[in-house]
């Protein structure tokens, strides 16, 4: 993967908690192709369901630049706890 993209989508409906919303990670790859690496439902965008999220994608077997890549994102999204992370 060249690129990632992640974000928060939010719909109309509302929840028990709120808004629903779906946090979606998208890869591109060298020849353009779009592939989504992650779709996970939550009612809000937080800096635990985000974590929550990429720690799911770390697990994956993705290969060493896009687990890199996802370290990069989750300094990011959450902060490191340790700064080697990034």
């Amino acid at each position: 993967m060249v690129y990632i993209w992640a974000d928060g989508i939010y719909s109309g409906l509302r929840g028990d908690d709120g808004r629903l919303c779906c946090l979606v990670i998208i890869g591109v790859n060298s020849r353009g192709q779009k592939h989504f690496l992650s779709i996970e439902e939550g009612v809000r965008e937080s800096k635990q369901r985000w974590r929550a999220v990429l720690l799911s994608l770390q697990q994956r077997d993705l290969g060493q630049p896009l687990r890199q890549c996802i370290q990069r994102l989750m300094c990011k999204v959450v902060g490191c706890t340790r700064p080697a992370m990034c």
